[in-house]
């Protein structure tokens, strides 16, 4: 588990999940992955990577590589083929450099022989730090003497069962400081807000609310494709998934009893 942090002025913040774009992929919608990128640059938004950028090598795809005897001609030729994969996945968020909070790893990417990953490789051309499979955020707002705080959990995930329902049973009972949590992998677009109740002594004891958001954050893969090979979601009768990215906004500010708060909402 990584943690990373960001301090900026208060004001309102955009953030942008991506995951599962698996660019190099047949089901891969790139225009409205881009699309999705060139409104968040508009927005001003920051962004992150729950994992899954570029297709490249499953686990199983991975492993088998490792055990084969490759000619060196073999290996230079599927190294060449993951970078063209990263630099097109590069040239489609144009724009967002030093704007993400992190990337995280998930199922799909490429060992290259020199240590790195693609998902390492495309940290480092955006200018952000790599967070593994598991990360908290902390981006803070100062507001004068006010500081507030905006805490992210964010994972790549795994298995078939609905993310909104794991983050609650498996996350959410163990890390309940969070405001956000966020996961992937299942391709599913959706969210649920959390209103909690916490006490605080501030000016005098009392119960206030607080807003917490449990998302998927979505993904750009076409389970369905008119022609050519099926997909596995084809051909396994999965139903299809609703295409694309969340905006996630959180508004800074301060109640008339002087508590710094949080206004967290979502648009689609």
């Amino acid at each position: 588990m990584e943690i990373t942090d960001l301090t900026l002025p208060a004001g309102p913040f955009t953030l942008c999940p991506v995951a599962d774009v698996q660019l190099g992929a047949a089901g891969c919608d790139e225009t409205r992955f881009k699309e999705y990128i060139n409104e968040g640059i508009e927005r001003n938004a920051w962004f992150v990577s729950l994992g899954d950028m570029v297709d490249v090598a499953s686990p199983s795809n991975r492993e088998r590589l490792r055990f084969a005897r490759l000619y060196d001609s073999v290996q230079q030729a599927l190294e060449e083929k993951a970078q063209e994969h990263i630099e097109r996945f590069l040239r489609l968020v144009r724009g967002t450099e030093g704007k993400w909070l992190g990337f995280l790893e998930g199922h799909h990417f490429y060992d290259f022989e020199d240590g790195s990953t693609s998902d390492t490789r495309i940290a480092k051309a955006l200018r952000g730090p790599f967070l593994e499979k598991t990360a908290y955020a902390m981006v803070k707002f100062k507001l004068g003497r006010h500081v507030h705080h905006l805490t992210i959990h964010a994972q790549h995930g795994e298995g078939s069962m609905n993310p909104i329902n794991k983050l609650m049973r498996d996350v959410v009972p163990f890390h309940p400081d969070p405001n956000l949590y966020l996961m992937a992998h299942t391709h599913q677009l959706a969210y649920k807000y959390i209103d909690v109740l916490r006490p605080t002594r501030k000016n005098k004891p009392r119960l206030v609310s607080e807003r917490k958001l449990v998302a998927a954050v979505g993904s750009y893969m076409r389970g369905y494709l008119e022609g050519g090979k099926a997909t596995y979601v084809e051909a396994r009768g999965l139903p299809p998934v609703a295409l694309g990215g969340m905006f996630i906004k959180a508004r800074p500010y301060t109640d008339s009893d002087g508590l710094d708060r949080l206004d967290i909402r979502v648009e689609m």
